[in-house]
């Protein structure tokens, strides 16, 4: 029986086939500030989902009961959540868990989201990026943590300092 040996030799090889085949995808290490700032603007989205989740878990819970929520704003879902579970001791238990668990995401999600705010008039670059009109905190600070191909990927520059979503681009 015969073993494949592995060499330096073999493993260039090997390397070079996957640069040759397009399999090979560059990576460039972050700084640690550019790594907080990542950070700061994931958790964000983390919690909105998980409110976002909330908000169709309880829809869907009443539904099965054949109680529709409807159109509704922030403000009012949970009025019209106690509203409907009105008169059923379980539903009423479940609903106020969960109620109580998105007003706690909630009340994060608006802290993450004064952070980020504080984090972009701190940043000159952010600042100047947020002067350009479409640009808001997240694409401004996310540009200045150093993910400059977002803002080229979302931006296509249509003239000298001016540019325009990509959605209403007719070129």
């Amino acid at each position: 029986m015969r073993t494949a040996f592995k060499t330096d030799k073999k493993d260039a090889r090997g390397i070079a086939q996957l640069m040759r085949r397009g399999w090979f995808r560059p990576v460039h290490c972050k700084s640690e500030p550019v790594q907080d700032i990542r950070a700061v603007l994931t958790a964000p989205k983390i919690l909105q989902s998980k409110l976002h989740d909330i908000d169709l878990c309880l829809r869907g819970i009443l539904r099965g009961f054949g109680l529709k929520v409807g159109k509704t704003t922030p403000s009012t879902f949970a009025a019209r959540i106690c509203e409907l579970v009105e008169g059923h001791p379980t539903l009423a238990g479940i609903a106020s868990s969960l109620l109580r668990a998105r007003e706690a995401l909630a009340s994060e999600f608006a802290g993450f989201e004064r952070l980020l705010r504080a984090m972009a008039r701190e940043n000159v670059d952010a600042r100047r990026l947020m002067s350009m009109p479409g640009v808001g905190v997240l694409l401004s600070i996310t540009c200045a943590a150093g993910s400059v191909r977002v803002l080229s990927a979302t931006f296509p520059v249509i003239g000298p300092g001016r540019s325009s979503p990509r959605d209403y681009n007719d070129c």
